[in-house]
């Protein structure tokens, strides 16, 4: 069994990670984003 809290993953350090994720993502080649666009939109 496996339990998740609701907000359990709005911690700091994942607002980092996201962070740092977005801005990875912004500067990366359209090209190369455009490959991953479905896991992408699946991560949320």
């Amino acid at each position: 069994m496996v339990v998740v809290e609701p907000g359990a993953m709005d911690t700091a350090i994942f607002r980092k990670a996201e962070s740092a994720a977005q801005g990875t993502l912004a500067t990366t080649d359209p090209d190369r984003v455009a490959l991953y666009e479905k896991q992408l939109v699946a991560m949320g």
